[in-house]
């Protein structure tokens, strides 16, 4: 049986999910996010354009004093949140086998369907408000974006082999479709890469990788022979984008890549990991790529306390969103990672500890030595915090004993 102290520390995880989830109903699913400075009403923000509209962007997403107010920005819905509002009930069904749970993934998946952009009985998802994400690109609300559309897949197809109803299937199969038919793709030598969004160009291996998960897992549902051949193409040139060291840059544009690395090396490595059919080819090289992306994730991206780098060699500021991808691999990943466990003590002590906000219920933004952004961005922040707790909770019930028990704060 697990340890009177183990079971203090996920009972408290509960209640911190459970506290969370309420606050976010109770504000209709809408909230504050980074990205969201277009949801101003000032006339001259949605004015700007090109790097100005870049340039303000990048204030209102990283000042430490939130201008919302000032620049009478809404609380809003956000897609990805509704795909892990989703994916969270998910998990904690598993966890628990409480009914209402698949409830509210049901009440995910049909906000989804309703806010869908449909082109030829496909379904994709944008951001729902304009971004700026350089002085020459806009990704408008029309603009469909692959990261979403990957998750959106893979809830559809979780909801699915949690209830066995097909029109979860039919709505996965209409992701993928659109990923197939109405996403731009780079075709290499070594495989392709699926492009960030419906239209661009640049070659995003993150958002690329998890679409080409959410694809090979269709056809095992499925038997779409080309969700498996496009899964593959993805996979071999994913592999073949992995450096020495085993990170992933950001992404590739012509023969220029962006070094950025952060976070999105999770994504990496769930995506290449998350293959179910892969053929004998790429099985091996599949196992080494994760290995080697998995050592250089935790042994180079963390101080020794377990504290993230912001994009590394970066330290500060030490973002929540690195903190709840770091619990979360580490939970998911947990069973053939037992050496690690340690580290996922002290990261789920910083998660619990350092950013949450007992009263108000919610996740802090960003953290730096003599200051704390106490910003509250319910995607950004709290969702992707939530799924990282639902996955350890879920990784708890695989173990008869739980090491962590002495580790965390219960």
């Amino acid at each position: 049986m697990p340890s009177r102290d183990c079971l203090a520390t996920t009972e408290r995880i509960r209640v911190i999910i459970d506290d969370c989830l309420s606050r976010i109903a109770r504000h209709g699913h809408q909230g504050f996010d980074p990205a969201d400075l277009f949801n101003s009403q000032r006339p001259f923000i949605r004015r700007l354009k090109g790097a100005a509209a870049r340039g303000m962007t990048l204030v209102n997403f990283y000042s430490p004093v939130n201008l919302r107010r000032l620049l009478r920005i809404a609380p809003a819905h956000n897609t990805t949140a509704m795909v892990l509002w989703g994916l969270v009930h998910l998990k904690l069904f598993k966890a628990d086998g409480e009914p209402s749970h698949l409830g509210e993934a049901e009440f995910a998946a049909d906000w989804l369907k309703s806010h869908a952009t449909q082109v030829d009985g496909t379904l994709g998802w944008s951001r729902i408000i304009d971004y700026q994400s350089g002085p020459t690109v806009l990704h408008d609300r029309n603009t469909t974006l692959t990261f979403i559309n990957a998750n959106a897949a893979m809830m559809f197809l979780e909801l699915y082999e949690a209830t066995s109803e097909d029109a979860h299937l039919r709505a996965a199969q209409a992701v993928c479709d659109h990923l197939l038919l109405h996403t731009n793709r780079t075709e290499r030598p070594q495989g392709c890469c699926l492009s960030y969004n419906s239209t661009g160009r640049q070659e995003v291996f993150n958002a690329s990788i998890l679409a080409g998960a959410a694809l090979n897992r269709a056809y095992g549902a499925t038997g779409n022979e080309e969700c498996l051949a496009l899964s593959g193409r993805i996979l071999s040139y994913t592999l073949a984008r992995q450096n020495e060291d085993g990170s992933w840059y950001y992404s590739w544009r012509g023969d220029r890549p962006k070094k950025q690395i952060d976070f999105h090396q999770c994504y990496m490595l769930e995506g290449i990991e998350s293959y179910r059919h892969v053929d004998d080819t790429l099985q091996q090289s599949r196992n080494e790529a994760f290995a080697r992306g998995t050592r250089f994730y935790i042994e180079r991206m963390f101080d020794l306390k377990m504290r993230p780098y912001w994009r590394y060699p970066l330290k500060y500021p030490i973002d929540i969103h690195n903190v709840a991808h770091g619990v979360y691999f580490l939970s998911k990943y947990r069973a053939v990672l037992p050496q690690y466990e340690d580290r996922l003590a002290e990261l789920l002590r910083l998660h619990l500890e350092g950013f949450y906000d007992e009263q108000r219920h919610f996740f802090y933004y960003q953290k730096y030595p003599l200051v704390t952004v106490r910003h509250d961005f319910f995607r950004w922040n709290t969702m992707w915090s939530l799924l990282a707790l639902s996955e350890y909770l879920l990784s708890c019930k695989a173990r008869v004993n739980d090491p962590l028990s002495q580790k965390v704060p219960s």
